[in-house]
């Protein structure tokens, strides 16, 4: 089973992610761009930027076989929509890669818990205008997907429930 965790910044994606691993004995892959931007010399980053942390995440989720049971806290879309909204651009591989991935379940969660401020969060009044664009795209790419919402266990529930 591969589980895609995705949605705007400050949505609870990656104590999600790391709760459903947990409960399912299922391999976590954490949200690359942060590893990358924290190991970055400077604060400042660019399209080429997004398109390596893309790179690098899909190196990473190709290491697993298919038929092996994987969460990702974020993936392609996160960085496609990060990408569009900062540059107005998505660069072909990226989009490519996007349209490739599949997963048996798509998690988008709804940004109603609080923000939590963070050197790498960039848009704290921009949360429900992100989630639109990421509803959007998901239902323009035809994906499936079950949107997540609620304040602490009451976000797990939900999540198992759409993936059991």
């Amino acid at each position: 089973m591969r589980i895609l965790i995705t949605g705007p910044e400050c949505t609870g994606k990656s104590s999600l992610a790391l709760a459903i691993s947990e409960k399912l004995g299922l391999s976590l892959i954490p949200e690359y761009a942060r590893t990358y931007l924290e190991n970055k010399e400077t604060a400042d980053y660019n399209s080429d930027d997004i398109l390596a942390i893309g790179q690098h995440h899909h190196e990473l989720v190709q290491v697993f076989p298919t038929d092996q049971g994987l969460i990702l806290d974020t993936y392609l879309l996160n960085l496609k929509i990060w990408m569009e909204v900062k540059y107005g651009l998505v660069h072909p591989w990226l989009l490519e890669r996007y349209h490739e991935a599949t997963f048996d379940h798509i998690l988008l969660l709804y940004p109603d818990i609080a923000w939590v401020h963070d050197p790498l969060r960039e848009a704290p009044g921009d949360r429900l205008w992100l989630f639109d664009l990421f509803q959007t795209e998901l239902d323009t790419a035809n994906k499936s997907y079950h949107i997540i919402t609620g304040q602490g266990t009451q976000r797990l529930e939900l999540a198992m429930s759409c993936i059991s």
